[in-house]
């Protein structure tokens, strides 16, 4: 398993026992997901996107800058196990980055 992965793990397992333990403080917190909880305990707050969305608004994410993970869309992934086929989920990390980590690409006249 990866390190990224494990700590992903790590974060959503504190924000679920965080809101099973405090949902009267997380009231104001318009949290659905473990991703939004994930995002609203750990990460800074602002707009986060993919590279690639960042690039496609003219954005270069800038040299050095470590993304932040989050549970990527849920997959279904089929495994043969001796001869027989079976799937089973899979939810992938994605990776984000914050609106301070990106800067406007120069354009060559």
């Amino acid at each position: 398993m990866s390190p990224t992965r494990a700590k992903l793990i790590e974060m959503s397992k504190h924000v679920k026992a965080l809101q099973e333990i405090c949902s009267d403080e997380l009231e104001g917190c318009a949290c659905e997901t473990t991703n939004q909880m994930v995002m609203h305990v750990f990460y800074p707050e602002g707009e986060f996107k993919t590279y690639r969305a960042w690039l496609e608004e003219g954005q270069q994410v800038k040299k050095g800058s470590k993304a932040f993970p989050v549970w990527g869309r849920k997959r279904k992934v089929a495994v043969k196990d001796g001869g027989e086929e079976s799937q089973y989920k899979f939810f992938p990390t994605a990776n984000l980055f914050h609106e301070s980590q990106v800067e406007a690409v120069e354009v060559e006249a």
